[in-house]
């Protein structure tokens, strides 16, 4: 997953798509959903009519809320994020009200800068992997830790290059 643009300019409805490769198919509160909701994004999205609509509208238009629900959770967003949007859930409306409440709590920016921030922590995680040797890897007690720990140290760079915060 990366994006060739930079915060101001749309992602795609290829990017998405493209992002959704990379995240988990099931998450702590999605597991709820009795369907995986990774797979009904990339169908929705491979079948989407109107391809020259970007990713913004495409999920401000999305009238189900548990879709929305796990791409936040997938991103990164913060549990305590994601639970707030759940409880925004009125049963009885109808899919559309349901989504509406729910993007009220996660807009399509905040779920945007979560996508470029995985994308950013990917790039970086590929540059340390091109770049560390392989005896050093190996030389760690904790490589995993020490391996994300640089990821995201690289991303927050990328991130500031470009101007965003962190999210």
């Amino acid at each position: 997953m990366q994006f060739d643009v930079m915060p101001s300019t749309p992602l795609s409805r290829t990017d998405l798509l493209s992002a959704l490769q990379d995240l988990p198919e099931r998450t702590p509160l999605s597991t709820r959903f009795p369907d995986s909701q990774k797979r009904m994004w990339i169908d929705w999205l491979s079948n989407y009519t109107d391809r020259q609509r970007d990713a913004r509208f495409i999920y401000n238009h999305l009238a189900l809320a548990q879709m929305i629900i796990w791409l936040a959770e997938a991103t990164g967003v913060e549990t305590r994020l994601v639970s707030k949007a759940i409880g925004a859930i009125v049963e009885t409306d109808s899919p559309h009200t349901q989504a509406a409440a729910v993007r009220r709590v996660l807009p399509w920016e905040f779920i945007a800068r979560h996508l470029r921030r995985k994308a950013d922590i990917k790039v970086a995680q590929a540059i340390i992997e091109k770049h560390a040797l392989p005896e050093c890897r190996q030389g760690f007690k904790n490589a995993a830790k020490v391996w994300e720990a640089m990821a995201q140290d690289i991303a927050d760079a990328m991130q500031a290059a470009r101007g965003e915060t962190k999210p």
